[in-house]
């Protein structure tokens, strides 16, 4: 009987979840020593197996762990907000706050060339009005 198998009965003991989370990440790491000095290709195989199997238990033991211990947050770490339905959550695109060097213009300036066309970078986002169709004008020109 090898180190990973006694590992099995190793994770089962332990009370507290992150006792067992601990004891699963030591019997990952046995077995991917195990899996390093394995020889044949079916040693490999059956250790690379349980090696998966181990992570896959390590990984949902994480997930129970940070959510029984986060109150209002999920597993993601991303807080639960409740929102009417029809009311989407709003996001604003990141502004710098920096103004930039002549020399970070300058490159900004360089790049906006495209066969002999200049494209200067913009200093603010388009107002909505330029992407809505007006009276009377065709939709394509």
């Amino acid at each position: 009987m090898n180190y990973t198998q006694n590992s099995d009965t190793k994770i089962q003991p332990p009370h507290s979840k992150n006792a067992v989370l601990a004891a699963t990440v030591d019997a990952i790491e046995a077995c991917m020593r195990q899996l390093k000095l394995a020889k044949t290709g079916e040693e490999k195989k059956r250790l690379d197996r349980k090696c998966r199997s181990l992570l896959e238990k390590a990984e949902s033991l994480q997930i129970a762990t940070e959510t029984s211990s986060t109150t209002g947050l999920t597993a993601s770490k991303h807080p639960t907000t409740e929102r009417p339905p029809g009311n989407p959550l709003k996001l604003q695109e990141p502004r710098s706050t920096r103004n930039l060097s002549t020399r970070e213009q300058i490159i900004l300036l360089e790049g906006s060339k495209l066969h002999g066309f200049m494209f200067p970078p913009w200093r603010e986002g388009p107002s909505d009005s330029e992407f809505g169709l007006h009276p009377g004008e065709p939709r394509f020109r």
